[in-house]
């Protein structure tokens, strides 16, 4: 293979050099693939055969072991012998307390009716048909008008709260848990959306009436403007 090689570079001496050197590194590379090719070829049959060699030895020393094993026929007795008498005659009385089990048997009590208010449908509009009327709210309504009229008259004076009492009974009934599902208005002030009351805003009837009460403040003043601004355009 090695004079093939210094054939190839003889024949092309006289050409450029730069062409000359190109072919010669490609030989070589030719050279050094099939050089590779050899080596491996080789380093797999000199493991085969060491994996021969191995497993030669194995066999080997496995049949001289068991040449050389010889069962033993002796039986080990292996019977436990204990020095302790159990005497039978004796036993411990076993007790068990007798206990009273009194049931009560209690009658089950349905739960009570839950109760929807009715919406009122004489003299009313449309955005008030919509609101839809959950059921009655767990704080009693005498307290909620009742916190009403006391921050109604601390912050617009006395004489406000009939007109704000018209308005939000006309808006929601004084239902804290009211909704209006086409303009997404909720609470006993119906603010519009929901969402400007904040966090539980919708479970609260206080923070509803602080809500609305700064709402009409800041739009109409008074309670009183509100009503009759609601009268005119029946809503607020």
């Amino acid at each position: 293979m090695l004079t093939q090689l210094l054939r190839r570079v003889e024949r092309f001496v006289k050409i450029k050099q730069k062409n000359a050197t190109k072919i010669v590194k490609k030989n070589i590379k030719k050279f050094g693939k099939r050089v590779k090719k050899v080596n491996k070829r080789y380093l797999e049959k000199m493991i085969a055969n060491s994996l021969a060699v191995k497993m030669v030895g194995y066999m080997a020393l496995f049949i001289m072991i068991s040449a050389s094993y010889q069962p033993t026929t002796q039986v080990v007795d292996a019977t436990f012998k204990s020095n302790l008498k159990l005497d039978t005659t004796k036993s411990l009385p076993v007790v068990l307390p007798e206990k009273l089990i009194n049931i009560k048997v209690e009658p089950i009590i349905p739960p009570a009716p839950v109760v929807v208010a009715k919406a009122i449908v004489r003299n009313t509009t449309a955005r008030e048909r919509a609101v839809v009327v959950a059921p009655v709210a767990k704080v009693p309504d005498s307290d909620v008008k009742a916190y009403a009229k006391k921050r109604s008259d601390e912050m617009f004076g006395e004489g406000h709260f009939a007109a704000l009492e018209n308005l939000w009974n006309r808006e929601s009934g004084w239902n804290y848990h009211a909704y209006n599902a086409s303009s997404s208005a909720c609470g006993i002030p119906q603010a519009m959306p929901c969402s400007k009351g904040g966090e539980n805003f919708r479970n609260d009837p206080y923070k509803q009436i602080e809500w609305g009460l700064k709402y009409i403040q800041g739009r109409y003043k008074t309670p009183t403007a509100a009503w009759n601004f609601w009268n005119s355009k029946h809503w607020y």
